[in-house]
């Protein structure tokens, strides 16, 4: 139990990433995108409810939500929680936003 605390305490309550969250829209995700995401930001997979994803991660205080409905071009459909802006952007300008 004290190794389960210390995981938290150190990998999700104390590290000062930002964090996002993932809605899986389409099974057909390729997840080594995410790769590049996961050295700056807590990734967190949200299910694949859009409402309920949503929901959960505004009550979590996440920064924004990728939606995994369609990639192209290696652009994913992202949403900052903070604008309200939903836009299809590349892995690139989302380790930019925050």
């Amino acid at each position: 139990m004290d190794r389960i605390l210390d995981y938290i305490d150190n990998n999700i309550i104390n590290n000062n990433k930002t964090s996002l969250g993932v809605i899986i829209t389409d099974e057909k995700f390729k997840f080594n995108i995410l790769n590049d995401l996961k050295t700056k930001y807590n990734i967190d997979i949200l299910g694949n409810n859009i409402k309920k994803g949503l929901s959960l991660a505004n009550k979590l205080n996440y920064k924004g939500v990728i939606f995994t409905d369609e990639i192209q071009n290696n652009k994913v459909n992202f949403k900052n929680l903070e604008t309200s802006e939903q836009d299809y952007l590349l892995i690139d300008e989302i380790l930019q936003l925050f």
